[in-house]
């Protein structure tokens, strides 16, 4: 720990590198810098591009604030019942201003470079009210997005930019849906999401298996990596603030990992408006839930911000004698000691007791059985013995100072710790009598830490019709992973009629390893603005990576030093109804742990990926619409070696080549809705095994989603709303080709009442009930989700 903690100083003290850099511009600019914020708001030179159709003038001063990138502060009642009849081109703050409040008296004043007031003059002898002041503001890639539709990302670019503008496929889930569909998982949050197949399996609130246009996906916490394996720990959507998906090769950010894309949680944060909220869940299976949100300043200035999120959950799950116990708590804090400088600190702790739901028999399943059909709800192992159970903490920080108005530098930094206790019982073979299963007991400890840090340094600046952002960073990533493997036996079950409480044994050790990863990583990026409407982003990354194995049941180690360049490049053009055609191509790449027959250890897999689509956000319209398609190919995967039987060769690859359609929006008259569509021809092309030829294990073809939510504005019904969706997975085969896992399709549906400060939520998924396997082997399947009911009250103040 003491070699690791080294490192990892060297590596934060190498910000000071960074921020070195610009240094010397900022204290150039210091003391031209106060007077310089004022005017650059205020100066006529300053023009911003608009295009705010006729609407109501509360909304349209919203969508000012968003494209103008200003704080706007006005009293609610000083705009009501007004309306505006827009405008579209470039303007100055100030005319725009005076443009949209022509005819209500209003003035304004700039409280600093980025914040603006409106006020309405005083009316002698007139009674004054406390006003009720909203606060509009650009939506930031790393907050609250408001309702379905999310319009910026830093998952990307690693820099706060529109969606529009970034030239590959992005979604973005954010609390609001994930309110609406009553989302208990990371992938009950993804179901909706095109090229992402969240139905791998059920194995109990154990791990989130999530694949993404055909192949495994690299999980991210704040933009860092937060575990080793699906085992590390699982998400809790309630300390959650948004999700993002971002599709395809993304190592020339994040260094190692695979073709598929990234997964980035980003978990709640401070607030400098007061947020009080009390949620209390139950339901199905005996569901008793109950969460706390609370943020609010802790002083006048606004200086100091906190954010308590916790939630205590007692219940079981769809498989007898599996729990699905928790408690979460997430404090954060935020400093901002000046409006240049900001720090929030983020922290968690999560205690999970719960046990892994293992396949049953193929016979009874999948496959009839002279028996009968095995309840889905049969526990496979015994009571007394079989857990899961996990905790974990992190702890970590995001910094952020801006010099001037050309740099501003950001170290993010993260550190994790996971603590397993697995302990499960699997079903080996089925007997003649086609109801006797012999099993298995094994027990696998785990222990995980991870620290990841990142530091880079932003420079924007414009040369005319350009207007440029660049980005260069060093990061830093160093894991380890303790896993042990006892194996014993259990008695036989009776998969009919079972009776617990067979001896079990664990003697034999039949796996102790200890498995060190690092990485240290240099990246460059531009973003060029070209005449408004060409966007054309590049970007290089150049890594090392060590990868070091210890088996200490052999008492051999084998240790592995890559290194690789990878990049990306891409085009958006930007039309001023709101299309946006894009091309890209990236690369990724992912260190393989073993050697050859002559003891060469392997390179690592490399990914590729070129993808052209068209994004739309119509002007005037809560909507966005992305249409893709995309060609990967994974290269340098493991297949069997012919002329050196139990040894591998480098000669596999896979291919995925698709299209993909996803919609969000959130209609006038409080209509939401989300859709996707993807058609994916993923394909083993090359391989020494049976798979050659074969889509890979457990992929679907074809995945097609629809969810609307409609909520009564006003009215006698105001505020009662209904939500449903239906959910088709195509027809997925396992690893060897031989057993097929048919199409099913799934209905979900919500029902929801908001009275003042309190909703009312019904949450239904699997409405009818449907019967579907997931995956399945020569042996044995997983089942899928059963029908879950869900209540939720949720009291805001």
């Amino acid at each position: 720990m003491t070699k690791r903690f080294r490192v990892w100083a060297a590596t934060v003290a190498s910000a000071a590198v960074l921020a070195a850099v610009a240094a010397p511009f900022g204290a150039s600019a210091a003391q031209s810098g106060d007077a310089q914020k004022m005017q650059t708001a205020q100066s006529p030179d300053v023009r911003v591009d608009l295009n705010i159709p006729a609407q109501a003038l509360d909304s349209a001063l919203t969508a000012f604030a968003d494209q103008a990138g200003l704080h706007l502060l006005f009293a609610s009642q000083d705009v009501a019942e007004r309306r505006t009849p827009g405008l579209s081109g470039t303007f100055a703050p100030e005319d725009a201003l005076k443009r949209l409040l022509a005819g209500t008296g209003m003035t304004w004043r700039f409280t600093d470079a980025k914040t603006v007031v409106l006020e309405k003059p005083k009316t002698d002898g007139a009674l004054t009210l406390d006003p009720i002041t909203v606060e509009t503001q650009r939506e930031s890639a790393w907050g609250q997005v408001k309702g379905y539709v999310a319009t910026r990302s830093a998952t990307g670019t690693k820099t706060d930019t529109p969606i529009i503008e970034t030239p590959q496929s992005i979604s973005v889930i954010s609390r609001d849906q994930m309110d609406a569909r009553g989302a208990r998982r990371l992938d009950d949050a993804l179901r909706y999401s095109a090229g992402v197949n969240a139905a791998t399996y059920w194995n109990g609130p154990t791990t989130d298996p999530v694949s993404v246009r055909g192949f495994s996906v690299t999980s991210l916490y704040d933009g860092l990596r937060a575990y080793n394996n699906g085992f590390d720990t699982v998400v809790e959507p309630y300390g959650v603030e948004r999700i993002e998906v971002l599709r395809g090769p993304s190592a020339v950010l994040y260094g190692q990992s695979g073709p598929g894309g990234v997964i980035n949680v980003i978990t709640k944060r401070p607030t400098t408006t007061p947020l009080r909220e009390v949620e209390l869940h139950g339901g199905q299976f005996n569901r008793k839930q109950v969460g706390i949100d609370f943020s609010d300043a802790l002083d006048e200035k606004k200086t100091l911000l906190y954010r308590i999120t916790a939630l205590g959950r007692d219940a079981d799950t769809q498989v007898d004698y599996i729990d699905d116990d928790r408690v979460y708590i997430a404090p954060a804090f935020t400093w901002k000691p000046t409006q240049d400088t900001d720090l929030t600190i983020l922290t968690h702790y999560q205690r999970d007791r719960s046990a892994f739901a293992v396949f049953l028999p193929i016979s009874g399943t999948l496959r009839t059985n002279p028996n009968g059909e095995i309840p889905f709800d049969r526990f496979m192992g015994e009571p007394d013995f079989d857990r899961n159970d996990k905790d974990t903490y992190s702890i970590g920080y995001d910094f952020n100072h801006r010099f001037n108005d050309v740099f501003s530098f950001r170290q993010n930094t993260r550190y994790f710790y996971s603590d397993v206790d697995r302990r499960e019982i699997s079903p080996l073979v089925l007997q003649g009598d086609s109801k006797t299963v012999t099993r298995r007991a094994e027990y696998r400890p785990q222990k995980s830490d991870i620290i990841s840090i990142d530091n880079n340094l932003k420079a924007k600046a414009s040369a005319g019709i350009v207007d440029m952002t660049f980005l260069a960073g060093l990061d830093f990533l160093d894991t380890d992973f303790k896993n042990q493997r006892w194996r014993g036996t259990a008695a036989n079950l009776d998969i009919f009629n079972p009776v617990y409480g067979g001896a079990v044994t664990t003697a034999n050790l039949i796996g102790n390893t200890n498995q060190h990863q690092s990485q240290i990583g240099t990246y460059a990026q531009g973003q060029f603005k070209l005449d408004k409407h060409w966007v054309v982003t590049m970007g290089g990354r150049y890594d090392w990576a060590r990868l070091k194995s210890v088996n200490r049941l052999t008492d051999s180690e084998t240790d592995q030093r890559d290194e690789a360049f990878t990049g990306r490049a891409g085009l958006v053009y930007l039309f001023d109804s709101g299309f946006a055609p894009y091309f890209s191509y990236s690369e990724s790449f992912d260190p393989v742990i073993g050697t050859d027959a002559q003891s060469q250890p392997f390179a690592p897999e490399t990914g590729t990926q070129y993808e052209v689509g068209v994004k739309y956000q119509p002007p005037g319209f809560n909507s966005f619409i992305t249409l893709s398609a995309f060609s990967a190919k994974r290269k340098n995967v493991t297949t069997s070696d012919p002329d050196n039987p139990g040894f591998s060769i480098q000669t596999g690859e896979v291919t995925s080549k698709g299209i993909e359609l996803e919609g969000v929006a959130g209609l006038a008259r409080g209509l939401d809705l989300i859709g996707s569509y993807t058609y994916v021809d993923a394909e083993v092309t090359q391989s020494n095994g049976t798979d050659l030829g074969q889509r890979p294990a457990y992929e679907p073809r074809n995945l097609a989603s629809l969810w609307a939510d409609y909520t009564q504005p006003d009215g006698p019904a105001k505020g009662l709303g209904i939500g449903a969706g239906v959910r088709y997975v195509g027809t997925t085969y396992s690893s060897d080709g031989t057993i097929k896992m048919p199409s099913f399709t799934l209905a979900d549906a919500a029902l929801h009442y908001t009275w003042n400060d309190l909703k009312l939520a019904l949450n239904v998924t699997n409405l009818f009930d449907r019967q579907y396997f997931t995956r399945c082997f020569s042996t044995a399947c997983y089942t899928g989700e059963v029908r879950t009911v869900r209540l939720t009250a949720r009291y805001r103040w």
